[in-house]
């Protein structure tokens, strides 16, 4: 039994002493969305809305809502709160199933918690362990699957356009106000900003892993003040990590490295994480995330390596894998095979053993939207990503070799491949009405951005004219 499964094995009965549905992360995780208000403790469960009236009086709130609290309760109770459904079809799957409740209450931030969060009562003001924060939604992309209440540039696109014209319009604004989920703007007073500024003095302290996402937060002020806290606040236990495209400005990206570099070589936080994203190569990463210089993101990578030196400063490239990343995303597992050989031979990693690498890669399949999901393949797309996966596993990483991936990474694509198969040989009517939406999608998204399509996507010509097909019934279908 590894070290991990005996872990694993003692948190389950850990969690069971306590009741068949006891998990940590509903005390010691939380992300807030800062820009309007939202919070969930896990990232399954949708998030819910903060009530100031709740802010006022108690700051924590943005983690300590009344709705968690009662969650809670019902968790020592033994009952199953119905958003954390996820888990619940996991484990109800099989006897000996382990779900993220497992996991995430094995992690170094859970699991060495268990006696103070037993210790307190189910409605007291705890501080989280695992803290991830969006401080607004400014951001200088417009990715095509990304949501206005995520990216200011889509915000102010729809406000002039709309939303995009498929079958069922996508992220509606007057739908994201009436729920309460329009941003706070730049030069608007935030009262969830401020409640996060009273409570972060207390909670840091506690914080084991602390990750700022967006939006971009390289182009927010609160981004730059959280660093110089923590400078004057050192706190040696803590991982920090931040989310950036790496397109910001010049003057930003250099503050950045410098205050990183600072916390780093001062040891006043335990490691450092950047985390980048990137779909697949060239113009077609373009295409996909609106705004995006490519060179410029690979030359600001290697500035990142070279200017934190610290081996203890690492980076993930994150793949939000999506349906036109598949035609060119063996040239980007080429590119970033190179790029970690490349900085291993030649830079920092050089003393170090291949398998202590600074840089790892994160393939994460994309949910929504529908018409954008990778399920919408058809099989000669579905044989460029079995060409991606073989590429992988032709080149695993070990102690003496610094190319190639790492099994965990070869089994994220793998399983997306194993998901992708179920799909191939006889498309559901779902399906082939999310391609009729993507069809309607890509033609006013290259009306929107000046953009061409087939130009761009010349392997993709097939599918298109099929989706063109599925899109003409489904106009068919609303005419009639």
């Amino acid at each position: 039994m590894s070290k991990w499964d005996e872990r694993i094995k003692k948190t389950t009965d850990r969690l069971d002493s306590v009741s068949p549905s006891f998990c940590m992360a509903k005390w010691l995780q939380v992300t807030i969305h800062l820009q309007n208000g939202f919070t969930h403790s896990c990232h399954h469960p949708g998030a819910h809305k903060i009530p100031l009236e709740e802010l006022e009086e108690n700051p924590s709130a943005l983690h300590n809502t009344k709705f968690k609290k009662e969650l809670r309760k019902e968790m020592l109770e033994g009952k199953r709160p119905e958003e954390c459904d996820y888990c619940w079809k996991v484990e109800d799957a099989s006897e000996n199933a382990v779900s993220d409740r497992h996991m995430k209450s094995a992690d170094n931030w859970a699991f060495y918690h268990f006696d103070e969060v037993l210790s307190k009562p189910w409605d007291y003001n705890i501080n989280p362990k695992y803290l991830e924060v969006s401080f607004g939604n400014e951001c200088n992309f417009r990715c095509a699957y990304c949501s206005p209440d995520i990216s200011s540039a889509i915000w102010a696109e729809f406000e002039q356009k709309g939303p995009f014209q498929t079958s069922m319009p996508q992220h509606d604004l007057g739908y994201l106000e009436s729920v309460g989920r329009r941003p706070f703007k730049r030069d608007e007073v935030n009262p969830y900003v401020e409640a996060f500024w009273k409570w972060f003095p207390q909670a840091a302290k506690d914080i084991k892993v602390f990750r700022i996402t967006g939006g971009e937060p390289l182009i927010n002020q609160n981004t730059f003040r959280v660093l110089d806290y923590i400078d004057k606040n050192p706190n040696p236990n803590m991982e920090l990590a931040i989310n950036s495209n790496l397109n910001v400005p010049d003057r930003n990206l250099n503050k950045f490295l410098d205050m990183i570099n600072k916390l780093m070589k001062e040891k006043k936080i335990k490691n450092f994480t950047l985390f980048t994203s990137v779909d697949t190569v060239g113009k077609q990463a373009e295409f996909i995330r609106n705004g995006m210089d490519y060179d410029r993101l690979w030359k600001n990578m290697y500035r990142y390596i070279n200017e934190v030196p610290s081996h203890d400063a690492m980076m993930s490239m994150m793949v939000t894998f999506n349906i036109l990343s598949i035609p060119k995303f063996k040239e980007l597992l080429k590119q970033f095979n190179d790029f970690r050989s490349d900085i291993h031979f030649k830079g920092a990693e050089k003393d170090r053993p291949a398998r202590f690498t600074r840089v790892y890669f994160d393939t994460a399949y994309l949910r929504n939207p529908l018409y954008m999901c990778t399920n919408i393949l058809d099989q000669n797309l579905f044989k460029m990503v079995e060409e991606s996966l073989a590429f992988m596993k032709a080149n695993p990483i070990d102690d003496d070799v610094a190319t190639g991936f790492f099994e965990w990474e070869v089994e994220k694509l793998e399983r997306v491949v194993n998901w992708l198969y179920q799909h191939i040989h006889d498309p559901t009517d779902e399906i082939l009405y999310n391609r009729g939406d993507f069809y309607l999608f890509i033609k006013d998204y290259e009306k929107r951005r000046g953009v061409n399509f087939l130009e761009t996507f010349p392997e993709m010509a097939e599918f298109f004219e099929n989706a063109k097909q599925c899109a003409d019934r489904l106009i068919l279908e609303k005419a009639t």
